[in-house]
C-alpha cells in the first residue's frame, strides 16, 4: 500500500473516450488529487514518456481508474499504463485498481476474476465517482477540504454542462438528437436479428420510418418504440416505450382486421434526450433515471419485450379504463 502517493487517482483512457475522462476527472477533483493527461502535459514536458508514464500508475498513484472499452492496452500509450498497473497488481494490490466498463467487450486475462468491474451504463457517472472515492478511502486516502478557488473552478464546469445540456435540446441540438433517434432504431434491429439469429426466442421486428416508431412482436404481445416531437424552449420530444397485450402491425404485414378490440397498452416508460457529462446526447428516463447511450435503451426496450412475454396478461374486462387509451 502507497504510503504518499503523488496523486489518489490516475485516469486511463483511449482518447475516443477523452471527454468522459474530462467529466470524471473534474467532477473526482472535488476532494481528490488527479492524474488526468491532458491537464498534466506540462509535468511530462521534458521526460521520458514512457518512463514518467509509467512510474504515475506504477508508484505515484493510490489508485488507477482504467476507462475500459475493446482496444485498450492496445494502443501506444494504454500499453504503457497496462504494463505499469499489471506490475502493481502482480505485487498484490489488486485494490488500486478500478475498472469503469464501457461497453460489453470482455476484460484481459489478467485482470482477476475476483476484481469488480463497474458499469457506467448502469450506475451512471456520478455513481462512479461515489465508487471511486470509496475505493480511495479504504486504500488509506482522504478526501480533501473544498477551497475557494476549486469550488470556483467546479461551478465553471457545472454552468458550462448545463449550457451545453441546454443547447442540446434546443433547436440548436435537433440534428444530433435525429441522429441518436436513427441510432437507436438501428441497435433495435441489431440486437433483434441477433436473439433471432442465436435461435433462443424469434422476435419479429421493424421500424415504421413514417410513424418514427419500431415495433417487437411474437405474435401475442409487443412493445412499441415511439419517438414524438414536442418542441419547446426546454425540450425536443420524448421517447416512449409502451408495452401491448397483443401484436402491432409490423411494416410489411397487411392491414390488421380487428375482430373484437385494438391492442391495449399494458405499461408506458419515457425517455427524454439527455447531455452526458462527457457531452455526448443520449437518453434519460426510466425509474432509475440514469443515462443511456441509444444501445443502452435499445438493450432495455428488448429486455422488456423478453420479460413481457413471460408475464400473464390481464383479460379484457379486467383493463382499467386508462389502460385502455391508445397513446398513438
Amino acid at each position: 500500500m502507497l504510503e504518499n502517493p503523488k496523486y489518489d487517482v490516475a485516469l486511463s483512457f483511449l482518447q475516443q473516450d477523452v471527454n468522459l475522462a474530462l467529466a470524471l476527472a473534474s467532477k473526482l477533483q472535488d476532494g481528490l488529487d488527479v492524474f488526468f493527461y491532458p491537464e498534466r502535459q506540462e509535468e511530462q514536458g521534458g521526460t521520458d514518456g514512457m518512463t514518467s508514464m509509467r512510474s504515475v500508475f506504477f508508484e505515484d498513484s493510490r489508485l488507477a481508474v482504467i476507462l475500459y472499452r475493446d482496444g485498450w492496452g492496445k494502443t501506444r500509450w494504454t500499453q504503457v499504463e497496462e504494463m505499469a498497473i499489471k506490475a502493481s497488481c502482480f505485487d498484490g494490490e489488486w485494490r488500486r485498481l478500478f475498472v469503469l466498463k464501457l461497453d460489453e467487450s470482455k476484460l484481459p486475462d489478467w485482470i482477476s476474476p475476483t476484481h469488480i468491474s463497474y458499469r457506467l451504463d448502469q450506475f451512471g457517472i456520478d455513481g462512479a465517482v461515489g465508487a471511486i472515492k470509496m475505493r480511495v478511502v479504504d486504500n488509506k486516502g482522504a478526501i480533501k477540504p473544498m477551497t475557494p478557488l476549486k469550488r470556483a473552478e467546479l461551478q465553471k464546469d457545472e454552468d458550462d454542462y448545463q449550457q451545453a445540456s441546454r443547447d442540446a435540446v434546443s433547436a440548436a441540438g435537433e440534428a444530433r438528437v435525429r441522429e441518436k433517434i436513427a441510432e437507436l432504431m438501428q441497435e433495435l434491429a441489431v440486437q433483434c436479428d441477433e436473439i433471432n439469429a442465436s435461435g433462443s426466442m424469434h422476435i419479429g421486428h421493424g421500424e415504421h420510418r413514417d410513424e418514427w416508431s419500431y415495433v417487437l412482436t411474437n405474435g401475442c404481445v409487443s412493445v412499441g418504440v415511439y419517438w414524438r416531437w414536442q418542441r419547446t424552449p426546454t425540450e425536443l420530444g420524448v421517447v416512449r416505450v409502451i408495452e401491448f397485450d397483443k401484436k402491432l402491425r409490423l411494416p410489411n404485414d397487411p392491414p390488421i382486421v380487428v375482430h373484437h378490440r385494438p391492442p391495449q397498452q399494458l405499461r408506458s416508460i419515457e425517455y427524454k434526450p439527455s447531455l452526458s457529462r462527457a457531452r455526448e446526447v443520449g437518453w434519460k428516463g426510466g425509474e432509475m433515471k440514469v443515462f443511456l447511450t441509444s444501445k443502452g435503451l435499445a438493450e432495455r426496450c428488448v429486455i422488456a419485450f423478453i420479460e413481457l412475454t413471460n408475464k400473464k396478461l390481464p383479460q379484457d374486462r379486467g383493463l382499467r379504463p386508462s389502460a385502455r387509451r391508445s397513446w398513438r
